[in-house]
C-alpha cells in the first residue's frame, strides 16, 4: 500500500482501523477531540495534527494513546489528563500549559513513552495510586510549575532515558523512596534534583 492509498485511508475519515486500533483523532480523523473519542468507548487512539481537548480528560479503563510522527504531535487544550483506568499507555505526543497537573495518575501500571509534558501550572506528572509499576522512558518533563514528576505510589516508578529540566518544584519527588532512575539527566530544577532516597545508576547526571 503506497502513501496516498494510506492517506485516503486516513482522509475518509474511517471509524476503525482494523483490530488493532479505534480509529484517529485530528483533523485527518473522525473525531477532532479527544474527549469525543474516549466518550465512544474507543480505547486504542491515534492522535494525529489536530488533535485537542475541550476539558479535562477522565481515562477510566484501559486505554492507549499513540502519535506515529517524526516529531511529538501536541494534544491542544490546557486541560488535565485523568488517569484512574490502570494498564494505559501513551506514546509520542505532547500536552503544554494545562491547568493544574500533566497527567494525575490514581491507576496502575501507566506506561508513558517518548513524551513531552511542558509548562503544566503544578507538577507534570504525579503518581498518585496505592498500585504502582509505572514507567516513564525517554521523555521531556519540563519548565513544569510544581514537581517534573511526583510520586506517592506503593510500588516501583522506574524512569529511564529522560530529560527532566526546569521545574519550579524537585525534578523527582519520589514521597516514597522506591523511585528507580537509569540513563537521565536531570537537573535545574528549582527545589533541587530528586528528593528521595532513589535508586541510582551511574548514568544519571543531577547538576
Amino acid at each position: 500500500m503506497g502513501y496516498w492509498d494510506t492517506h485516503a485511508l486516513t482522509v475518509d475519515n474511517m471509524s476503525r482501523l482494523g483490530p488493532f486500533v479505534d480509529g484517529i483523532v485530528g483533523s485527518e480523523g473522525k473525531f477532532s477531540v479527544l474527549n469525543d473519542a474516549l466518550a465512544a468507548g474507543w480505547t486504542r487512539i491515534i492522535v494525529s495534527a489536530g488533535a485537542s481537548m475541550n476539558a479535562a480528560v477522565n481515562i477510566t479503563t484501559a486505554v492507549s494513546i499513540m502519535a506515529f510522527h517524526h516529531g511529538l504531535v501536541q494534544i491542544t487544550g490546557n486541560y488535565p489528563i485523568n488517569v484512574s483506568g490502570s494498564d494505559c499507555y501513551f506514546e509520542g505526543f505532547k500536552i503544554v500549559n494545562t491547568a493544574g497537573v500533566g497527567f494525575y495518575v490514581t491507576g496502575a501500571r501507566a506506561r508513558f513513552y517518548r513524551m513531552r509534558v511542558e509548562s503544566c501550572l503544578s507538577h507534570g506528572i504525579h503518581f498518585n495510586a496505592a498500585w504502582g509499576d509505572h514507567e516513564v522512558l525517554m521523555s521531556n518533563i519540563y519548565a513544569n510549575g510544581g514537581d517534573g514528576i511526583k510520586i506517592a505510589a506503593s510500588n516501583p516508578v522506574r524512569i529511564a532515558m529522560c530529560r527532566i529540566q526546569s521545574n519550579t518544584g524537585w525534578g523527582v519527588n519520589d514521597a516514597t523512596n522506591i523511585v528507580q532512575i537509569t540513563c537521565s539527566q536531570i537537573n535545574a530544577n528549582t527545589a533541587g534534583q530528586v528528593n528521595s532516597t532513589a535508586v541510582l545508576d551511574h548514568s544519571v547526571r543531577l547538576t
